[in-house]
């Protein structure tokens, strides 16, 4: 994407105003795949919407390109759906007292967030047209990139240098994020959504706990995180500390980070995916009600039958085809603690998307197979034919693959 195409993204829109829908409408579904979690987690939520719901989804739509336009009744079919996901690195006055040193001091708007938010975690999901397919590819928040010129908040413009991924949404919130992915992977980014810590608070206890494993215990003064050996359910601020941990991974590397909200991502869609879930209106209405009011979608995330039809795309879709991927990186050789894109490797990773072929992440830092481990309860048997090989450094794992944390002690 060249900078003049990245000037023509509109990057406010805060409050967009769309057509109010027909009651039935309404009545429709955020069914879900998750916006959410997703967020800093993952994929996959099943949800049901009605007026009041809608109402709060539409509040704070950011529009990003052209994706204010109602969305083609064949998008899905015809090349599939991609949505960035991001989770914000940004103080809340309601939960400062539990973020400790990083957010002591912090000056605050109106709103009670942080006058100046990054991204924490950004990923790209991608649903494929048929057969169907969903694959969350996670970027480094240290992946040195090329800026595109974004419109800030002001109306000025900044950005077209060699920075941090993360520091797009800075320059010009969801849209310069959404043109920076867009320019890195080549692939389209329809949709984007953000979240907040707060927000993933909220979220993960309307889920009701996601259970995970811990191989080797992980200990993060920074943040906060204490998880010995063995399976934990974790939900509200222990999930958010479960997945801000860095330091107390083997490694203590960003990377570490990513294959363990894997981990937690995996765990989160067999949970979310299960008929104890699926068959539970209560819990799905009280996670609904909870997302729509955690998240900042832009504006072609806030139609309900979109929303709908999307859910329905991914239903069925089997454990063994949720994919979770690491972008492939290498370190950069200015600065040891930051990284650039493996261009060569990412093109393949990329090319794989774009066909929609079956393939395997390799397994990375941060988790460990659990040995033993009998296969998934509603996992799909894998094909005959081998998928399709991948680089060394295409690093993740599938939600059927039952994997543990790797902690620091």
């Amino acid at each position: 994407m060249s900078p003049s195409h990245a000037r023509t993204r509109q990057t406010l829109a805060r409050h967009g105003q769309l057509p109010r829908p027909h009651p039935v409408r309404q009545l429709l579904a955020l069914l879900g795949i998750g916006l959410a979690t997703v967020l800093v987690a993952g994929a996959g939520v099943v949800a049901f919407a009605v007026n009041d719901l809608y109402s709060a989804l539409t509040e704070d739509a950011v529009q990003i390109g052209d994706d204010a336009v109602p969305p083609g009744i064949t998008e899905l079919d015809d090349r599939g759906v991609s949505i960035l996901l991001l989770g914000l690195d940004i103080c809340e006055r309601d939960y400062a007292a539990i973020m400790g040193d990083r957010c002591r001091d912090k000056e605050y708007g109106d709103d009670g967030r942080e006058l100046v938010a990054n991204s924490d975690v950004v990923m790209l999901l991608h649903i494929s047209p048929e057969p169907r397919r969903v694959t969350v590819l996670s970027f480094p928040r240290d992946l040195m990139v090329d800026l595109p010129v974004c419109e800030t908040e002001s109306g000025e413009e900044d950005g077209g240098y060699f920075g941090q991924l993360n520091s797009a949404y800075a320059i010009g919130g969801l849209a310069c994020s959404a043109a920076a992915v867009e320019e890195l992977t080549g692939l389209p980014v329809d949709h984007a959504a953000s979240i907040t810590w707060g927000g993933v608070i909220g979220l993960t206890s309307a889920i009701g706990g996601v259970t995970v494993c811990v191989e080797t215990p992980i200990h993060d003064p920074e943040a906060g995180a204490y998880f010995e050996a063995g399976e934990h359910t974790i939900d509200g601020v222990r999930a958010l500390e479960f997945l801000r941990t860095r330091h107390g991974l083997e490694g203590g590397s960003d990377l570490a980070r990513i294959g363990n909200q894997q981990v937690y991502m995996a765990a989160l869609v067999r949970k979310l995916m299960s008929e104890e879930t699926l068959s539970d209106w209560g819990r799905l209405f009280a996670l609904a009600r909870t997302a729509v009011r955690a998240i900042e979608p832009s504006t072609g995330l806030t139609d309900p039958v979109y929303l709908a039809r999307v859910a329905l795309a991914v239903r069925n879709v089997p454990l063994s085809d949720f994919r979770f991927v690491r972008f492939p990186v290498y370190d950069w050789p200015q600065d040891p603690d930051r990284v650039v894109a493996d261009e060569v490797n990412a093109a393949t990773l990329i090319q794989s998307i774009r066909d929609n072929t079956e393939f395997a992440p390799q397994p990375g830092s941060g988790s460990v197979p659990t040995e033993g481990a009998e296969p998934t309860e509603g996992a799909t048997p894998p094909p005959s034919a081998s998928p399709t090989a991948q680089p060394d450094n295409v690093y993740g794992q599938t939600a059927d693959e039952t994997r543990c944390s790797a902690g620091n002690g």
